[in-house]
């Protein structure tokens, strides 16, 4: 995991190709952030800009986004989670060291808590919750990795409880053929959830798509 940022989706060529795709295609974010796509939008016209003022507007949407979730499971962690934690890598020079602390400290726990629930734990492969909370969990093991000491716990339990050991027996056999088991709704996230964390971890080296 390279020490710089971005982390996540980004790698330098990437990155670069984002910018000359934007040369040809630029765009304004939203100037009001107020879910999720606005804010990955926004952050990424200022990762790819360098953009400050774009980054700040995400920024202040991703450290409003708080939730407790005392039942069984979540959903604000599922709509919410990756906006806030790419936010979090694609900007993370423009975060003050409060902010990142504030950040790293919420999503230690948000992360720890939701991956012990047992509704979208292990066993609920097919359920859309277990893959919203297996995307944060690896997202944010790859976004604080060398910031955080959390963050080396939270990558083996993404890679090897929940992958190794669990989803990915799963694709084998009940998923076996690509079909998700919650139909053309929830189902559709389910491959939604794994583009961005998928793709980063293919990036550092580690294919999981092919196997």
């Amino acid at each position: 995991i390279p020490v710089a940022h971005p982390r996540l989706f980004f790698d330098g060529p990437r990155l670069s190709a984002a910018q000359a795709w934007f040369a040809q295609h630029p765009y304004t974010p939203h100037a009001s952030i107020g879910d999720p796509n606005a804010a990955l939008e926004a952050a990424a016209h200022g990762l790819i800009t360098g953009s400050a003022a774009s980054c700040r507007s995400a920024i202040a949407w991703a450290m409003s986004v708080q939730f407790s979730c005392p039942g069984v499971s979540c959903d604000p962690a599922r709509w919410d989670g990756e906006g806030a934690i790419v936010t979090f890598d694609w900007c993370y020079d423009q975060l003050t060291p409060s902010e990142r602390a504030t950040f790293t400290t919420r999503w230690n726990t948000y992360t720890a808590d939701l991956n012990a629930k047992p509704w979208g734990g292990i066993g609920m492969e097919g359920n859309n919750y277990y893959l919203g909370y297996l995307r944060n969990t690896l997202e944010w093991a790859i976004a604080s990795y060398h910031e955080n000491n959390e963050a080396a716990g939270f990558l083996n339990y993404g890679l090897v409880t929940r992958w190794e050991q669990s989803l990915r027996p799963y694709f084998d056999g009940a998923a076996k053929g690509g079909q998700p088991h919650e139909g053309s709704a929830y189902g559709r996230r389910v491959f939604e959830y794994l583009t961005i964390p998928f793709t980063a971890v293919s990036q550092l080296g580690r294919d999981l798509w092919n196997e």
